[in-house]
């Protein structure tokens, strides 16, 4: 099953063109390796993929329900930070999610009844639904299977180890 595909891709600068007509498509459980000189247009493909820059021309297509993530050639990164911290940060909106959980809770433990004790429940259990999109309560294990799909040797060092990175993942919204 196709993640991602671009179709008639063309992106230039100024008066250069780095790839004119590309066709790309990246299937489940497969792994590309970019190769080619400087300035050929290798980091503008990603950036295509990712949605960060549109194509000249050509379409993206992202499966449904997936989002993609991207990593910049040269991130802005604590070089301290280990590479393992870096995937965890990805999971966007998780913070966000477990905080909203809390809240809910403590309105909840107030003495909330009736037509408010509905609404937080309901409340509740979209954010539960929404949590586990974002990798549920335990965060370590998806963590890990982020780490193995993307072939990373040692998630522990540091993250100025790491070069452009793109991937896709079930989407949060779903």
């Amino acid at each position: 099953m196709t993640l991602i595909r671009l179709e008639g891709g063309t992106k230039g600068f100024n008066d250069r063109t780095l790839f004119q007509g590309a066709d790309f498509e990246l299937g489940e459980g497969e792994r590309v390796g970019l190769v080619g000189r400087n300035g050929c247009g290798k980091s503008s493909l990603l950036k295509i993929l990712a949605g960060v820059e549109p194509p000249d021309e050509g379409t993206v297509t992202v499966k449904k329900g997936h989002r993609v993530g991207y990593l910049e050639q040269d991130p802005q990164l604590d070089p301290s930070v280990r590479i393992r911290e870096v995937v965890r940060s990805g999971l966007e909106g998780r913070e966000e999610t477990l905080a909203g959980i809390a809240t809910v809770h403590e309105k909840m433990a107030t003495g909330a009844d009736g037509k408010e004790l509905e609404k937080l429940l309901a409340r509740l259990d979209r954010l539960e639904r929404e949590l586990e999109t974002r990798g549920g309560h335990d965060v370590e294990h998806r963590i890990e299977g982020t780490l193995h799909a993307l072939d990373i040797q040692d998630p522990d060092a540091e993250a100025r180890h790491l070069s452009c990175l793109l991937y896709t993942s079930p989407s949060p919204r779903d």
